[in-house]
């Protein structure tokens, strides 16, 4: 759909899956409009899915977090058929849920808190074709029907995801992101073996997150946003966390920040709030290093290129992490065109004892610093692995043999 295609804010008619839910054109009665919502009334079929737009979008994609999906309320449900529609009535004919069925939707009157105990039984009981193919959307107690503002339709699996992880919109709810520091260390600058002391030449900021007495780890919340569409508020909060955690340290020298380029809708829209608060917080520009991560394969290389331009326009160093492992190709390397190159620790790690991973990693070597690109070896963790680093002309390192991730900063 072309933007002149979509329905301006003025309208006030919300769209889900191309069919009217609120505004103008709205089905009348409530079960007429959860027929519409569900998108299977009347024999008709489910449209392909579009974009629900309200306004304009730009970064209110990565400032607004949604509501939680939480009871009380009404869960709708849309089984794919009726041997599957019978299945799910009979089992909720023994369960302490208050529920009837109409025209093929099943309503269920969730109570207050998680919704986990009531949809998790239910996927249980279907085969996985039956929960993707199941359609759910939840009015919250108290919220009139016509009056919402935006309705959302997920299959079953999507839909359950969103409500099992109410951790992580929690976590960025109340800004519970916090940020450690793992330093960068010249390479060869009066280090030997025996004594690996390197002067320190930056720091990366890592994402942690604190839930009651336990760390969670970057793996965790980046997954659960990925399942549960918030990879772009998450990285957000995650960048935040690191600029305003760098400078209550006072940290003068190099600060990389880690971002994940998929989680950029526009880089201007999206990134203007960052450079303002880079600003605002006392660090220089050029201090700052963003430094791209890849979770999934990394965007084309002309889009990547136009974020990537973007920091550069504004005076801040470019990284490419894991080169060598996972989507950072040689590809995306020309692409980019990093001021410096993270070699991955796969690469790294016993280097001195393989000769085949040597090889690779020293050619590796030899291509970038051929390209006029700074090296950054990872994974760090032996007096053999630095000198190996020293030998092949390696400018920084990074790893536990020098410190571990702290706040604040070691060393």
């Amino acid at each position: 759909m072309t933007d002149r295609d979509r329905p301006r804010a003025a309208d006030q008619t919300i769209f889900t899956r191309g069919i009217p839910v609120s505004g103008p054109g709205r089905p009348e009665s409530e079960w007429e409009r959860a027929d519409a919502l569900l998108g299977v009334s009347h024999g008709m079929t489910l449209p392909p899915e579009e974009d629900v737009v309200v306004g304009s979008p730009g970064c209110q994609r990565c400032e607004v977090l949604p509501a939680p999906v939480r009871g009380p309320g009404t869960i709708l449900l849309r089984l794919p058929h009726t041997y599957t529609l019978g299945k799910i009535l009979s089992f909720l004919s023994h369960g302490p849920w208050p529920h009837h069925e109409r025209e093929g939707v099943i309503s269920i009157v969730a109570p207050v808190g998680s919704l986990a105990p009531v949809l998790s039984p239910i996927a249980e009981r279907l085969t996985p074709v039956e929960q993707n193919e199941t359609r759910v959307t939840f009015q919250p107690a108290g919220q009139p029907p016509r009056a919402a503002p935006q309705v959302e339709i997920d299959s079953l699996p999507a839909f359950v995801t969103k409500v099992r992880g109410g951790w992580l919109l929690d976590i960025l709810r109340e800004r519970r992101l916090r940020t450690v520091f793992h330093p960068i260390l010249f390479c060869g600058n009066g280090a030997t073996p025996a004594a690996p002391l390197p002067t320190v030449y930056g720091y990366e900021c890592l994402m942690r997150a604190q839930v009651e007495d336990d760390v969670v780890m970057p793996g965790p919340m980046i997954e659960m946003a990925r399942r549960a569409d918030l990879v772009f508020q998450l990285d957000l909060a995650a960048r935040r966390a690191a600029i305003t955690g760098a400078a209550a340290c006072h940290i003068q020298c190099k600060v990389f920040v880690n971002f994940m380029p998929n989680a950029i809708f526009n880089p201007e829209s999206c990134l203007e709030s960052t450079v303002r608060l880079i600003d605002e917080v006392g660090l220089t520009r050029e201090q700052v290093v963003f430094e791209i991560t890849e979770s999934e394969r990394l965007p084309e290389s002309t889009y990547l290129k136009q974020i990537v331009d973007y920091y550069r326009e504004h005076h801040f160093g470019v990284a490419l992490d894991d080169v060598g492992a996972g989507f950072s190709s040689l590809g995306v390397l020309l692409a980019v065109r990093p001021d410096y190159v993270k070699i991955d620790m796969s690469l790294t790690r016993n280097v001195h004892l393989d000769a085949d991973k040597a090889l690779v990693a020293s050619k590796l070597l030899e291509t970038v610093q051929g390209l006029g690109m700074q090296t950054i070896a990872e994974g760090i963790e032996q007096p053999e692995e630095l000198a190996w680093c020293t030998e092949h002309g390696v400018d920084f390192v990074q790893g536990f043999l020098f410190a571990r991730p702290a706040d604040p900063p070691p060393l």
